[in-house]
């Protein structure tokens, strides 16, 4: 893959949804040891391919069952995370890394003149974790800013928690 210039983009959602939720779907232990062989399996299979200097980039099985969009994406990189490849690795492999290689038609992915302006305006530090990015947060998206509240653990931001000048 590296040699030829294929990325990869991983993927655990359904697979670990079918593992968390085996109780529930009537899976038996043998099913559930399949799914967590498969998830292990994955997990090296990424990192080998990142020691490697295969291109990763973050993406999601989004619209599978039980995998919601935007969401989803953000569940996959912190998946991406637990498996062992480096935060910073797994936050480039969801910025400039995938528009650079979909080859995006819009110069986006990247803080740089004459890109579009799309940043993540935190107190929660992505490097510490991506799961931080599932946290409040202001988003700005081109010409329009969002505030975001959090989605799992620490309920929304308080006010006062962000202080972004010019907004």
């Amino acid at each position: 893959m590296r040699d030829r210039q294929i990325a990869w983009t991983p993927t655990f959602a359904p697979v670990q949804l079918q593992l968390d939720r085996a109780y529930e779907l009537g899976w038996n232990s043998e099913v559930a040891g399949h799914l967590r062989r498969i998830i292990t399996g994955h997990q090296r299979m990424l990192c080998q391919a990142h020691d490697l200097g295969v291109t990763i980039i973050a993406g999601s099985d989004a619209g599978s069952s039980g995998v919601p969009h935007g969401i989803g994406l953000l569940q996959e990189m912190h998946r991406m995370e637990q498996a062992g490849l480096p935060t910073m690795a797994v936050l480039r492999a969801a910025t400039g890394i995938s528009a650079k290689t979909l080859c995006f038609a819009e110069p986006l992915g990247r803080i740089a003149p004459g890109y579009r302006s799309r940043l993540i305006f935190s107190r929660h530090d992505p490097l510490a974790t991506v799961a931080n990015l599932q946290r409040g947060k202001i988003v700005w998206f081109d010409d329009s800013v969002v505030m975001s509240p959090s989605l799992v653990g620490a309920g929304p931001p308080l006010p006062g928690d962000f202080e972004v000048a010019g907004l």
